[in-house]
């Protein structure tokens, strides 16, 4: 069993963006890259959801995690919120 199994389990189920910015933050500043990268995809695909007219679309599901993700790297580049 991995080391941070548990904390992987709860990202995966976790759609409170609060929580996620917290693990994401925790994560990098202890290091650990694994529960990181795990939280900032949950924050992508949690973010997005929100913006999909069809979630049956795959184009259009990987069109809103793509600008989700490039808004979150970049917000956290310039240290304030981008939007696209």
């Amino acid at each position: 069993m991995p080391k941070y199994q548990k904390s992987l389990e709860l990202i995966a189920a976790c759609n409170d963006e609060i929580k996620l910015r917290n693990w994401i933050d925790n994560a990098n500043r202890e290091g650990v890259g694994e529960v990181e990268n795990a939280a900032r995809r949950r924050l992508i695909a949690v973010r997005s959801g929100r913006d999909i007219d069809n979630p049956n679309d795959p184009i259009a599901v990987d069109f809103w995690r793509s600008i989700t993700a490039l808004e979150h790297e970049l917000s956290e580049e310039r240290g304030k919120t981008i939007r696209l």
